[in-house]
């Protein structure tokens, strides 16, 4: 009887040392991933402000975009009325021209008014 309870203890014992060595290799391996695991938070911290930063970034080429676009707009339009100026401007140029012209004409013709009626008092 006395054997048989040792042999029962003496399993008990070793059941429960290996139970125990198990343990203790599952608490160190839960130490050693501990590290692991405050790694891999801030890993997942620094992703996250990583995706903010980018949106950020984002809403910042979007924004940009517009100005861009708005700029480009303010370009074409300024572009448009610098061509209807200088259309202007030559119209302008020819209205004066011809102008010019008539008034060159008319002076002639005056000069030829004043020379006929010279030439009308000495007949």
């Amino acid at each position: 009887r006395k054997a048989k309870d040792d042999d029962e203890t003496e399993r008990f014992v070793r059941s429960t040392k290996v139970a125990m060595e198990k343990l203790h290799r599952e608490n160190e391996a839960l130490r050693a991933n501990s590290g692991s695991n405050v790694k891999y938070m801030d890993v997942v911290r620094e992703a996250k402000n990583l995706k903010a930063a980018v949106g950020e970034r984002d809403r910042e080429i979007a924004s940009l975009n517009e100005k861009l676009s708005q700029h480009k707009e303010a370009a074409e339009r300024r572009a448009k009325s610098e061509e209807k100026v200088r259309v202007l401007e030559r119209r302008l140029k020819a209205e004066t021209e011809k102008h010019d012209e008539a008034a060159h004409r008319l002076k002639e013709r005056d000069r030829q008014v004043v020379t006929l009626e010279s030439q009308l008092r000495e007949a």
